[in-house]
């Protein structure tokens, strides 16, 4: 008596849990990817503003002259 096992069932089971992972594993990668684009883009943005002098979207003047240094008492003279 000859025991017949159903390979081609293994092996397709196996494939589609394979699949079934890889599809969740890239969903998942997305969202994350798309979260961590969403909490960098403004440090970004800010980055490029600061090192330009110029704001990237309205292109206004960001650098404005300082404030007269304020006399300190312990200032040596």
């Amino acid at each position: 008596m000859v025991l017949f096992f159903p390979w081609s069932l293994v092996a397709l089971s196996w494939l589609f849990f394979v699949l079934i992972g890889f599809a969740w594993g890239r969903r998942w990668g997305r969202n994350e990817g798309l979260l961590l684009g969403q909490r960098e883009a403004p440090l970004l943005l800010r980055k490029a503003s600061l090192l330009n002098g110029r704001c990237v979207i309205c292109q206004q003047d960001t650098i404005q002259p300082l404030p007269e240094p304020i006399s300190s008492p312990l200032a040596y003279d």
